[in-house]
């Protein structure tokens, strides 16, 4: 008989081998990037970009899908066969009011004059006509953009000459290029095909840095003047963003974003890239204000009454209408039936009319006594209530009558061991009996506190909170400690609310203050002050302390980096505070010197949540 044992084991192990290769495969995340100019050169571009963010976000495979059409990019949009969406502003203002996309960054375009988060458009005609110098001059003379839909190539000027009491469609004979490239624009208006053309920002700059043209070929048609790097006629537009689908997974969202954010100027993706970097997302309401002014796509219906648009606008509002009405009538036919019973049942109510007195005097009994035992409920709740207030009034009164007593202790046992030695009485035994005797006084304050701080325990659930009454619920918890240090504490400025974790809050504004203390305490400053003030958003906390020396101050928000003796401190106090600030409550905390001290300045991020 054939021995099938080895043959188990094999098939156990190949069953093991699938399942370890299943369990362990990345999570694919793809990226649509519109290739408006060819795959080819997309993926020259944004290639090294991809496998930056790859390699930043181990715990997935992230691929690029490169689409050369728009209607490519709404199809794996609507279909939801992408996880992020790398395009054009209009592109992202469609999908953004279609589908609900969002941005998370904004790319810092260029990687001249620092980078360029927003960019603009320009008119320009030849350097030799004189006739046309400003945009009322525009009247009658051809204008060439490269494509009705051309953001940069057309719509911002459109929206220009509009903003100026221009409708170059009147006026004008609007041309556009053939071949809807840029290049086409300019040489048509220095080879005389057309009068006035516009294009991108820097387009002009760099066919003159590649020696295409010459500056002196051309001038440039109603300027603005607004320290914006590149010269400009036209309103300035957030420049390409980031964005997140809404079936994206938050937490790979925000890897995603640190992963952008942490791209640097040198590294290897922006170069291949032409960019910056990336910052925050920027503003994009202006983007479907123009295409809105303008109506292009999505808004090119916009502020047309038809029924289709009516219902598209207020169709719910119409099936609501419908309803309510729909009820009311049954209703109105519900009382006509009813009625017609009521007055049927008429003579037998009056018969009824002495066993319903009855049943109302028994019923009046009855709420008598209900209402007997509900104020005998209420007068129990009362006393249940107070007798706990009480009991919680006791309850802190024991705790810091505890905390008196074996202080106390402790304080005598170490004088005691310190008299001891000297006598020559303190030996092995005499250090264990120390020992095992103040390690039970420890772990009974130790017990002590734990109850106080299971009592005072708060959820870290964020919600809206008042900065001023917080910081002063801190303030009347150290009120005791300060006194002692006979340190003046000031809680100046108009209150404002945010929206995060008081507890948190509580914490950050915890550490500092016990920092300014020590410091003080330390140094024995005369007249020792801190000063809270709250401005608009901001929280100013500065202490006369005497300052923090220039070779620490970069250094504070390090953790376990401090400059107080061995035992006393951990050097966690600021690091712990700026990080809640930043990833829990989205702000900024900053450390400077002041003529007198230190000095804390907290950014808060007053983003208050309206139950949306």
């Amino acid at each position: 008989m054939i021995d099938k044992r080895p043959y188990i084991k094999y098939i156990f192990l190949f069953i093991m081998l699938l399942l370890s290769t299943s369990l362990f495969a990345q999570k694919e995340i793809k990226i649509g990037i519109f290739a408006y100019n060819g795959v080819e050169f997309a993926l020259n571009r944004w290639d090294k970009t991809i496998k930056t963010l790859d390699k930043a976000i181990p715990d997935y495979k992230i691929s690029a899908l490169y689409l050369t059409k728009f209607n490519e990019m709404t199809e794996v949009v609507k279909n939801s066969k992408i996880d992020f969406v790398l395009t054009n502003p209009t592109a992202y203002a469609r999908l953004e009011k279609e589908y609900g996309i969002s941005r998370i960054s904004t790319l810092i375009n260029t990687r001249e004059d620092g980078g360029l988060t927003q960019f603009s458009s320009v008119f320009f005609t030849r350097a030799d006509r004189d006739d046309i110098n400003s945009l009322k001059d525009f009247k009658g003379k051809s204008i060439m953009g490269v494509n009705k839909e051309g953001f940069g190539g057309w719509q911002m000027a459109h929206k220009e000459l509009l903003d100026n009491g221009i409708d170059p469609f009147k006026t004008s004979n609007v041309v556009f290029a053939p071949d809807s490239i840029k290049t086409t624009v300019v040489y048509s208006v220095l080879s005389g095909k057309a009068d006035i053309g516009t294009v991108r920002t820097g387009n002009l700059e760099k066919l003159v840095s590649k020696g295409k043209i010459k500056k002196s070929d051309y001038k440039l048609i109603g300027l603005k003047n607004d320290g914006f790097a590149l010269p400009h006629s036209t309103a300035l537009y957030p420049e390409w963003p980031f964005a997140t689908m809404p079936h994206t997974d938050l937490k790979v969202s925000n890897e995603m974003v640190k992963a952008l954010l942490n791209i640097k100027t040198s590294d290897i993706a922006a170069i291949k890239g032409n960019y910056t970097g990336w910052t925050v997302p920027l503003d994009y309401v202006p983007i479907h204000n123009i295409l809105m002014q303008l109506r292009a796509k999505p808004y090119e219906h916009y502020g047309e009454v038809t029924l289709a648009s009516i219902w598209k606008e207020f169709k719910y509002a119409v099936v609501a209408t419908f309803i309510i009405v729909s009820m009311i009538f049954i209703y109105t036919v519900y009382i006509g039936v009813l009625n017609k019973k009521l007055k049927i049942s008429e003579n037998n109510l009056k018969k009824s009319n002495r066993d319903l007195e009855k049943a109302t005097l028994e019923i009046k009994n009855i709420n008598q006594d209900l209402e007997e035992r509900i104020g005998i409920a209420v007068q129990e709740y009362k006393i249940h209530k107070e007798a706990k207030q009480s009991s919680l009034k006791e309850m802190i009164g024991n705790i810091a009558h505890q905390w008196r007593q074996p202080l106390n202790i402790l304080s005598i046992n170490i004088q005691n061991m310190e008299f001891e030695y000297e006598d020559g009485i303190v030996n092995k035994a005499y250090l264990a009996n120390f020992v095992h005797k103040n390690k039970h006084i420890i772990n009974s304050m130790s017990k002590t506190i734990n109850l106080f701080s299971e009592f005072l325990k708060n959820d870290k659930i964020k919600e809206n909170f008042s900065v001023k009454n917080t910081i002063e619920e801190i303030i009347s918890a150290l009120a005791t400690q300060f006194k002692d240090y006979k340190i003046s504490l000031n809680l100046l400025g108009s209150d404002f609310e945010v929206y995060g974790s008081a507890s948190e809050f509580k914490q950050v504004i915890l550490n500092i203050l016990n920092n300014s203390k020590d410091e003080l305490a330390e140094k024995c400053v005369d007249n020792p002050t801190i000063n809270i003030t709250l401005n608009n958003g901001e929280i100013t906390i500065d202490d006369n302390a005497g300052g923090i020396p220039d070779d620490v101050l970069d250094r504070v928000f390090e953790p376990y980096y401090t400059t107080k003796d061995q035992g006393k401190g951990m050097g966690m106090g600021l690091y712990i505070a700026k990080m809640i600030l930043e990833e829990s409550m989205e702000s900024e905390i900053l450390v400077s010197n002041t003529l007198e001290g230190a000095r804390v300045l907290i950014k808060l991020n007053q983003k208050v949540n309206y139950g949306r």
